[in-house]
């Protein structure tokens, strides 16, 4: 079984993820059509920056096999319990061909 075959086989976990669409009058977000994603989600802390520049501990990360560029902090995260938590800082990460993982931190 090569890499790519045994970091796939990882990924047991699922979340979905719906991007902003609009805020109203009121700041409430509006979000589009969710996308379900294979991941790896593992409890362990991590030190991430916000957004904002704000030094936060996130306390789940979210491992995607696929490099997503469109996800934004501002989308909504739904993880398999159900549960919406804030997402706090999105990192993409290379392998040797380019970009190969993005991660969650919530």
């Amino acid at each position: 079984m090569g890499f790519i075959n045994w970091f796939k086989g990882m990924m047991k976990d699922s979340i979905t993820y719906a991007p902003l669409s609009s805020r109203d009058a009121y700041g409430k977000p509006t979000y589009g059509t969710a996308v379900t994603y294979s991941a790896r989600v593992t409890n362990k802390k991590n030190k991430v920056t916000r957004k904002d520049g704000q030094e936060v501990v996130s306390n789940t990360m979210i491992r995607l096999y696929s490099n997503v560029a469109t996800l934004t902090v501002e989308g909504k995260v739904t993880m398999a319990d159900g549960t919406t938590p804030t997402v706090l800082a999105i990192d993409h990460f290379p392998d040797e061909t380019g970009p190969c993982t993005t991660v969650i931190y919530v």
